[in-house]
């Protein structure tokens, strides 16, 4: 008997429907490409544990990118997200009031690669768009840069136990994809910038590099702006897509959100995400030396390899700009020029001893 075609909304609803949950309807949600998610009214009365709401997310995973169908991508990752939610990291409250949690895994349905989540509401909006919108200035930055950091300290601290940690680290594709898309693409983006052609032995030397002898821990893996959506009262940050969750080191997580604080502020002028990104690197708090080298490198990288990539940041010139700016960080951070780092907006990384004469 063929599959049923879970990509058409009917019949996803009338799936989930008759093997967990009655749902009346189902929207489309955009932001992200990989998986189709949608959010779905709950019928009821139900006697389902989904915590007495009106509405749940529900993520489906295909053999392909959803907006990309000729794209191959594992389903295996619906797998990697419930596991990372199903056994999450504890919700962080900090004194400012802001809870920081990650979304309630209500049902898995493995066979069919579908994955029933708690919704964090139709009002929420993500980090990312609020940094972009007139309202900027209305963000609670010191709460909320502290509450990420100590919810990525916490993550990174408890990922060091057994569970989940011996299952995501057998996120392979997790890890494949993540090393492709930044370090696999840094040198040949010397190509659509000529510019930069005096970088090409830094940038292969960075490349080529060793892995350094340091720790690993449970990672979110693609911890940025759009994965982090606010409550309207900015009392409730609920961060989201564990797809990518997996084994490694810290500098991923810590500087993909730097850099995507970083860019409103490069095209923009929006001060907030610098504001937010200082409070951040504060709360999560001391790190070795070499880890901070690869913070420092890494948040250049991913201003090279990205804002090229992702269209709508702004003209040819600009983003130009801002791809010179990620090699000059990639350059000091690689040559361990602290006294350069403290003075940029990376500055609270770095420990005073660092800095020589």
């Amino acid at each position: 008997m063929a599959s049923p075609d879970l990509t058409n909304p009917l019949v996803l609803q009338a799936h989930v429907s008759s093997t967990f949950l009655p749902i009346s309807t189902l929207t489309r949600l955009t932001g992200g490409s990989a998986n189709f998610t949608l959010r779905a009214t709950v019928t009821p009365p139900s006697s389902a544990p989904v915590d007495n709401a009106a509405t749940v997310i529900i993520k489906h995973a295909e053999v392909f990118v959803a907006l990309s169908p000729d794209v191959s991508f594992d389903p295996i990752r619906c797998h990697f997200e419930y596991v990372a939610l199903a056994s999450p990291p504890p919700a962080v409250t900090c004194a400012g009031g802001l809870t920081l949690k990650t979304p309630t895994a209500y049902h898995y349905d493995k066979h069919h690669h579908i994955l029933v989540l708690s919704d964090a509401g139709e009002k929420s909006i993500t980090l990312k768009a609020w940094l972009l919108s007139p309202d900027s200035s209305t963000l609670k930055t010191a709460s909320l840069g502290q509450g990420l950091g100590v919810f990525l300290r916490s993550l990174h601290s408890w990922g060091g136990s057994p569970e989940p940690r011996n299952e995501l680290e057998k996120n392979t594709q997790a890890a494949t994809v993540w090393t492709w898309a930044t370090y696999g693409r840094l040198v040949e983006t010397i190509d659509l910038f000529p510019s930069l052609l005096t970088y090409k032995e830094l940038f292969t030397e960075v490349v080529s590099a060793p892995e350094v002898d340091e720790e690993k821990t449970l990672l979110h893996g693609d911890f940025w702006c759009g994965n982090i959506l606010l409550s309207p009262e900015q009392d409730v940050a609920t961060v989201i897509d564990w797809e990518m969750a997996k084994v490694g080191h810290v500098w991923g997580d810590i500087a993909q959100l730097c850099a995507e604080l970083f860019l409103p502020f490069q095209f923009h002028g929006t001060e907030e995400g610098l504001e937010i990104m200082d409070e951040f690197l504060r709360a999560y708090g001391e790190v070795s030396e070499e880890v901070a080298r690869r913070v420092v490198v890494h948040f250049g990288v991913h201003l090279v390899v990205w804002t090229c990539r992702v269209p709508g940041w702004g003209s040819a010139e600009a983003v130009e700009g801002c791809v010179k700016v990620g090699a000059g960080f990639i350059e000091k951070g690689w040559k361990k020029d602290w006294k350069w780092v403290k003075e940029s907006v990376l500055g609270a990384v770095v420990k005073e001893e660092w800095i020589k004469d």
